[in-house]
């Protein structure tokens, strides 16, 4: 999570996958 801020895009690929498992 080297580009926290810049680009909210590999902010939502970490929470997705985290989301959607119980």
């Amino acid at each position: 999570m080297a580009n926290n801020g810049q680009s909210p895009t590999p902010s939502i690929l970490c929470l997705a996958p985290v989301k959607m498992k119980p």
